[in-house]
């Protein structure tokens, strides 16, 4: 139910890797355990008995319950810590620490450029907070050119400044790490943290929040929760002849399994993997905006 209630992201990243991707192949991918371990940022099932305390690889949920068992082998296979003797919830791999840094790094520094790009970012600010980060290096903040080459030569030695901060900070506490004791975003320790902070409002404020952003959020709400209703509709109660016509738009790999829970599923699925233009096509034709033809 928890699965369900809370569609995560990360979770259906796993489930793809597992078993959607190469769908005849036992084990999806069959990709190795370490890069399984590596992948999984929240080694822990959505519903535990326990409170979960500060621990940041806790704050979500890293795999649905139909692909319990694949972690729960990865997990032993990796001697990952566990956290509860009632509760599938482990220790993360040391190696999802460094996913989780490029993460951070990457989505920060590089919607700040984009932002810039698409003109939601002064040139000043841009410059300035790449500039405070790029200068650590003790170079010139403000290299030579055009503007976006200014900007893209900053967000470049950033990026290099940050990989080496992330770098020296997980060497210092591998040993926390493996135990279990360290468990937070490396970037939320490297002495560069404030500068990556700074620019995480700014982007905030002048990108996500745009109106645009926002106005696409809210669309994409109602498109996401009418092809769930409807789909999710015609998986339960099949036997109604309109959910029979939903039903044949589903492609062979989603259509419903047994049990309610596995039904579903193949619906978040199915939805889950729709490109932005296919989900708005399908939602207007469902709802007789505009038809085939």
């Amino acid at each position: 139910r928890e699965d369900l209630l809370r569609f995560e992201g990360n979770a259906q990243g796993l489930r793809i890797l597992a078993r959607l991707e190469m769908a005849r192949e036992r084990g999806g991918m069959r990709l190795t355990t370490a890069t399984i371990g590596a992948f999984c940022k929240y080694p822990r099932a959505s519903l535990l008995s326990e409170e979960t305390g500060t621990r940041r690889s806790a704050r979500k949920f890293g795999f649905f319950q139909s692909e319990r068992e694949v972690f729960r082998e990865a997990a032993d296979r990796l001697g990952l810590l566990p956290l509860s003797e009632r509760s599938d919830w482990w220790c993360r791999h040391p190696l999802a620490f460094l996913v989780e840094a490029a993460d951070d790094i990457c989505y920060q520094i590089l919607d700040l450029e984009a932002g810039y790009r698409l003109g939601k970012v002064r040139f000043d600010d841009a410059r300035d907070l790449l500039g405070a980060i790029a200068a650590d290096e003790g170079a010139d903040a403000e290299p030579a050119g055009d503007r976006k080459s200014a900007i893209g030569h900053l967000r470049a030695r950033a990026i290099d400044v940050l990989v080496r901060e992330v770098a020296d900070l997980f060497l210092r506490e591998e040993d926390a790490v493996r135990r279990g004791v360290f468990d937070e975003s490396l970037v939320s320790a490297i002495p560069s943290k404030k500068k990556v902070d700074a620019i995480t409002e700014l982007v905030a404020a002048e990108c996500y929040r745009a109106d645009e952003v926002l106005e696409i959020e809210i669309a994409g709400y109602e498109v996401i929760g009418a092809l769930l209703e409807r789909f999710v509709a015609a998986a339960l109660r099949p036997s109604r002849p309109e959910h029979d016509r939903i039903r044949a738009r589903m492609p062979e790999l989603f259509l419903p399994e047994s049990s309610d829970y596995a039904k579903i599923l193949r619906v978040t699925d199915f939805v889950s993997g729709m490109t932005d233009s296919y989900a708005v096509s399908l939602f207007r034709r469902f709802g007789g905006i505009s038809l085939s033809g």
